[in-house]
């Protein structure tokens, strides 16, 4: 049981962010992510900080 157990915890450790990654392939688009009150875009390469025009960082609640 205990096996089982970390088997889980270790598979969707390895698979976040996975979905937004795969998300962003299939469609072209970057996804947004909110974490810690910033607004990151997730991509097929990675993730960067979301910027406004003005160049500050957008923010999120």
């Amino acid at each position: 049981m205990r096996f089982i157990f970390l088997l889980v915890i270790t598979l969707l450790i390895v698979g976040c962010g996975r979905l937004d990654r795969a998300s962003a392939a299939w469609t072209g688009d970057l996804s947004e992510v909110c974490h810690d009150g910033v607004i990151y875009l997730q991509g097929t390469s990675g993730l960067t900080v979301k910027r406004l025009k003005n160049g500050s960082v957008a923010t999120c609640s």
